[in-house]
């Protein structure tokens, strides 16, 4: 492909670009993340895209009808019949040739200015950047997810890209460094003990009686911190390695995908036998179910890497852990019990099942989880408010309840491209997330008007961002939605906060319309 100086052919048989705006470093920079997010519903043959700091390297590549866009060298774009980047950030069209109009972009970016690259992005957005130019990724401009991801990408860049600096350099560790003689399972086995059951003051040596929403401090923790560590690490590399292409960000995600699922010397098994287990009365419990919501946005972001990051035989080795994990889940007592719940725990069963399918590929199990959802949880959990009346009823009132609409939330989100939409379902008497989000929003925005008992623990830290708002922002349309989500916190200390607080990367929850059982990064 010929190169492009200066708004001609580098060969000398260019056509003339009489449209030229200077950008600055930043905006270059904007502009690339902009053309790489408004390509979403492109044919995805890349190699690399990479942008750190202001300079841009690396090659990009969408194979779409008659367009190509590489990189030439820092800082230039070109495409075969579209725009260009060339000579330190000018912008213009290749020869013109398609005789676009270049006043709305011209009039969003003057050059008495640099613009910072938030503001460039909602300026060329809003002037119509890509409908006025008529390019292929400009279609996906309607589509919800698309306009969420933009969204997240611009509000959460800096988040991301700081903490993956400081994961990158940090080695995987799983539960195998945590051996522990507590535990009725071997080494590869998950172990947890139940959060809310202590000593019997009139029985010190006896079983452990419950005190709800009372974590006990003496428990053995670690497999779950680690477990925890991995979901916090992983999805922000992955995210990282989404938004610049830096290998460095990938490939470090893959090897904890590697430690934990592949390699027979670190792997843990794919089964919950001995989570949540409670000290004279059982070696493990269904309830334990609920810690491996924490590997929910592991596959996730899984989903991202292989095969092309991943490799082929370690892909169908995640893939397969998945697989074997989702079908105990399905078959296990433990995990049909846990599916028959009343209240959040058959919820975060089900977000669980349906993202484990989503990276095995299991479209049977995915579809038998929407309708559990339709049929049975939704009727059976939430009132014709929007609350959740068996998490009003904790001792954690206020936790649990957003809890539950995030999961739920998460869940919709992962079920997306069955129909009816998950997140827009309801039932005939408006009952659906849309309820759930209109319920729990002035509580979010303004905790002192939290109508039930205050929680037992960890009120004060309460709330954090809230996933359930964002996705409901997006599905329907509801700006002060959003506006709330992006003033919360988005990465709360408190470890009873972290512990039910599964979703942390929405980047990568939102980059489709509707193929949630579709990975865009299944690269070749």
């Amino acid at each position: 492909m010929p190169r492009v100086r200066d708004g001609h052919h580098a060969d000398g048989g260019g056509l003339p670009c009489d449209r030229v705006i200077h950008l600055g470093n930043g905006d270059v920079e904007a502009l690339l993340q902009l053309v790489f997010e408004r390509a979403d519903d492109l044919t995805p043959v890349f190699k690399r895209v990479g942008v750190l700091d202001s300079d841009f390297e690396g090659e990009l590549g969408y194979g779409h009808v008659g367009m190509v866009i590489i990189t030439v060298s820092v800082s230039r774009i070109v495409t075969r019949d579209g725009f260009f980047l060339a000579n330190d950030g000018e912008f213009g069209c290749a020869g013109c040739a398609l005789k676009c109009e270049m006043s709305p972009l011209k009039e969003a970016m003057e050059p008495e200015s640099t613009l910072m690259r938030r503001s460039f992005m909602k300026a060329a957005t809003a002037a119509g950047f890509a409908a006025a130019c008529g390019l292929a990724w400009g279609r996906t401009s309607h589509s919800g997810q698309s306009e969420g991801y933009r969204l997240v990408a611009s509000t959460d860049r800096p988040r991301i890209l700081d903490a993956a600096a400081s994961y990158v350099a940090q080695a995987p560790v799983t539960i195998t460094d945590f051996p522990t003689k507590r535990s009725a399972g071997g080494l590869h086995d998950f172990y947890s003990q139940a959060d809310y059951f202590w000593p019997n003051p009139k029985d010190p040596g006896g079983p452990y009686i419950n005190r709800d929403g009372q974590s006990n401090p003496d428990n053995f923790d670690e497999h779950r911190k680690a477990m925890v560590r991995l979901s916090i690490q992983m999805p922000a590399l992955a995210a990282a390695w989404l938004l610049t292409g830096d290998r460095r960000f990938g490939m470090r995600a893959c090897d904890h995908l590697r430690a934990w699922f592949v390699t027979p010397e670190t792997r843990m098994n794919p089964n919950l036998q001995f989570a949540q287990a409670v000290q004279g009365v059982s070696t493990g419990r269904s309830y334990g179910i609920i810690d491996t919501l924490h590997l929910v946005e592991v596959a996730r972001a899984a989903g991202f890497l292989l095969p092309e990051l991943l490799g082929k035989q370690d892909s169908a080795a995640v893939q397969g852990w998945f697989g074997s994990y989702l079908d105990w889940l399905s078959t296990s007592d433990p995990g049909k019990t846990e599916r028959d719940a009343k209240n959040n725990h058959a919820m975060c069963w089900a977000l669980q099942a349906a993202e484990y399918a989503r990276l095995a590929g299991n479209d049977e199990a995915r579809s038998d989880v929407y309708r559990r959802y339709r049929e049975i949880m939704l009727p059976d959990q939430m009132a014709a408010d929007g609350s959740f009346p068996k998490e009003l009823a904790r001792t954690k009132p206020y936790s649990y309840s957003i809890f539950n609409f995030d999961v739920m939330a998460g869940l919709c989100q992962s079920l997306k491209g069955l129909t009816p939409d998950p997140p827009a379902f309801q039932l005939a008497d408006g009952r659906g997330l849309a309820k759930a989000a209109e319920f729990l929003y002035p509580y979010l925005k303004d905790k002192g008007a939290w109508k039930w008992a205050k929680d037992v623990e960890h009120f004060d830290a309460l709330p954090v961002r809230s996933p359930g708002l964002l996705f409901s922002g997006i599905a329907f349309h509801e700006q002060k939605y959003i506006e709330l989500w992006k003033t919360l916190n988005a990465d709360p200390t408190d470890k009873e906060i972290i512990r039910n607080y599964p979703i942390r990367q929405p980047l990568l929850w939102v980059l489709r319309e509707s193929d949630g059982h579709k990975s865009r990064a299944a690269r070749p």
